[in-house]
């Protein structure tokens, strides 16, 4: 990936890249997720932070905590094409362990009170 991309982009794009592969949604939705990570790497690729950006803000658009109609029996889990490419982009920024996964979600920050 273009070093361009700055970690906290790495980070929220790591994020949304985890959740993609353990979502169910409806059919005509993966098309819609397929083309914005499609967009997102090539964002990634060219080091364009304001596209790589909108395209993590689709995706998060697009999660199955907002896509309406979730948990409906015709929900599908992503699209092997989807799911090849979302697990391509996430070893490409360096991410391959569930600890990187939990990390990007929490953006690393220590959250406790102490």
């Amino acid at each position: 990936m273009s070093p361009a991309i700055d970690r906290h982009h790495r980070d929220e794009a790591l994020a949304v890249l985890f959740c993609v592969s353990r979502w169910r949604l409806p059919a005509q939705v993966w098309n819609d997720v397929a083309t914005a990570v499609g967009i997102l790497a090539s964002a990634l690729a060219s080091g364009d932070v304001d596209a790589a950006e909108a395209a993590i803000v689709d995706l998060e658009m697009l999660s199955d905590d907002r896509a309406g109609g979730i948990g409906q029996p015709s929900d599908e889990p992503a699209p092997p094409q989807v799911r090849d490419i979302s697990v391509y982009l996430i070893h490409s920024l360096g991410g391959d362990t569930q600890d990187d996964a939990d990390e990007a979600v929490g953006g690393g920050q220590d959250t406790s009170n102490g």
